[in-house]
């Protein structure tokens, strides 16, 4: 339920707009495979999944800052 109700960002509400509207033509264009279409879409957007089955489809949320104080410095020579 988390799921449903947490995270929405802007590509999100506009993938659920996008499917809503896709399922309005299926309907008004009286086409089975649109409304099916346009559902697909829309659970896909209002589930958060990019890939039903697998979990490897989306972006990670990581908000994890990368520290530069650790960097080595990198020499390189010349090859002649």
């Amino acid at each position: 339920m988390n799921r449903i109700l947490n995270n929405w960002d802007m590509v999100r509400i506009i993938r659920t707009i996008i499917g809503i509207s896709i399922i309005g033509q299926g309907i008004a264009s009286q086409q089975t495979s649109l409304w099916l279409m346009g559902s697909l879409f829309t659970a896909m957007a209002v589930l958060n999944v990019g890939c039903f089955g697998s979990s490897n489809c989306g972006v990670q949320n990581n908000k994890s800052v990368v520290k530069t104080e650790n960097i080595d410095e990198v020499t390189y020579e010349e090859i002649r």
